[in-house]
């Protein structure tokens, strides 16, 4: 990926098309935009500072809050900043400004902060998640989406059923429908979806409801085309206190890797309101 090498800051005002299906992404009840679908608009965002219009990599992504999604409206104003560096890398991070009624000052707030890089595609087989030969628990998707991730219909992208151990998670996931989303980084759903299958394993091996908050790398291989079925690999790495770090890989269905994320960081931003119902818990 080779990206301008001169070095300078820009702004960008753009209105973020509210897509039906976003709704479908609820926190308490309250729609708002995926990680995935940030990830999504500032790839989208930096596409022509690329020369040879190529994302392959994003690093130290940062989800530090939710991009609430108004009902009634069709479009939320953001700004992007994007820094491009010499070294070859570009910075983007997605911003909302608030007016405060009473004061009428005027806040911004950001919410998602990310790099993207050149990463090398040959991969090193060794390090990879294998799928699971030990003794599995199992959870049909559709008790997922009723009883522990309660999006809308959109989102329902681990199919079939979720095998998980103290060890892994694995899962057939969906990359949707909806052409309109593709991005140079791929379709979103099936990394969503395996964000779920991290999030069922939070709640059954550390008895909190996880949302990403972060990850250090996203290495698209092949990107994820509308319409496929994936094999997701989840594998959690580090667990301590509240924080969930693990890393995940998705695979096509002859089993070639298509994307890599390392370093996923999960956590309970509810403060403890959302809890994990007793049957799934160990």
């Amino acid at each position: 990926m080779n990206i301008h090498r001169e070095e300078y800051t820009k702004t960008l005002e753009l209105n973020i098309d509210i897509q039906p299906y976003f709704l479908d992404h609820q926190f308490e009840n309250k729609p708002v935009l995926p990680a995935v679908e940030a990830m999504q608009i500032l790839s989208r965002a930096v596409f022509p500072y690329l020369e040879n219009k190529d994302i392959n990599c994003i690093a130290n992504a940062e989800f530090p809050r939710f991009l609430p999604i108004p009902f009634n409206e069709k479009t939320i104003p953001v700004f992007i900043n994007i820094d491009l560096h010499k070294k070859g890398s570009i910075k983007a991070v997605l911003i909302t400004q608030t007016l405060s009624k009473k004061m009428k000052i005027r806040r911004m707030k950001e919410h998602v902060s990310l790099e993207f890089l050149t990463c090398d595609n040959n991969i090193d087989k060794s390090f990879q998640i294998h799928p699971i030969k030990e003794k599995y628990f199992e959870i049909p998707a559709q008790r997922i989406y009723k009883e522990l991730i309660p999006f809308g219909p959109a989102y329902h992208n681990i199919h079939d059923k979720l095998k998980i151990t103290e060890n892994q998670a694995e899962a057939f996931v969906y990359a949707g429908d909806f052409a309109s989303d593709y991005s140079p980084a791929g379709s979103p759903f099936p990394l969503d979806a395996a964000f779920h299958a991290a999030c069922v394993w939070g709640q059954r091996y550390a008895g909190i409801v996880a949302f990403p908050i972060g990850l250090d790398k996203r290495h698209i291989i092949k990107p994820a085309q509308p319409g496929n079925t994936y094999t997701a690999r989840i594998k959690p790495v580090s667990q301590k206190s509240s924080l969930l770090i693990f890393d995940i890989e998705i695979y096509n269905l002859q089993d070639n890797l298509c994307e890599s994320t390392s370093g996923v960081k999960m956590k309970d931003v509810s403060s403890g309101r959302l809890r994990p119902p007793d049957w799934v818990c160990m």
